[in-house]
């Protein structure tokens, strides 16, 4: 791999005091961006207890794709099998007009930051 290569997104994952899981992404949520973390994305889900939430922060996104919101869609499809709510927090202008544009907020619930989530 080149040395000078930067990631196209990064992935950090934590839980919080109520035990649900918080992954915020940083960068581009797009074709190469996916590639890069759907694995490790895909392992976070699958340890997620039912019932909790699994929140989002789109703080740092600066763009996602029509593939990205597809694989977010079939996110929220998986985890809601298993009753975990699915949020998304904090997604700038761009991504929150793309998000609304295409009706995903009638589908995930999007809030500007941790303190709003109801």
């Amino acid at each position: 791999m080149n040395e000078d290569y930067t990631p196209s997104i990064t992935l950090y994952n934590k839980k919080n005091s109520a035990g649900d899981t918080i992954v915020q992404l940083e960068g581009d949520l797009d074709k190469a961006g996916l590639e890069q973390i759907k694995e490790e994305f895909e392992g976070i889900i699958n340890n997620i207890p039912d019932g909790k939430n699994f929140i989002i922060d789109l703080t740092n996104l600066n763009f996602i794709n029509s593939e990205g919101i597809g694989f977010l869609f079939q996110v929220h499809c998986t985890l809601s099998k298993r009753n975990v709510r699915v949020i998304l927090i904090g997604p700038n202008k761009s991504v929150e007009d793309v998000l609304h544009v295409i009706g995903f907020h009638q589908v995930v619930d999007i809030f500007p930051d941790f303190n709003s989530i109801k």
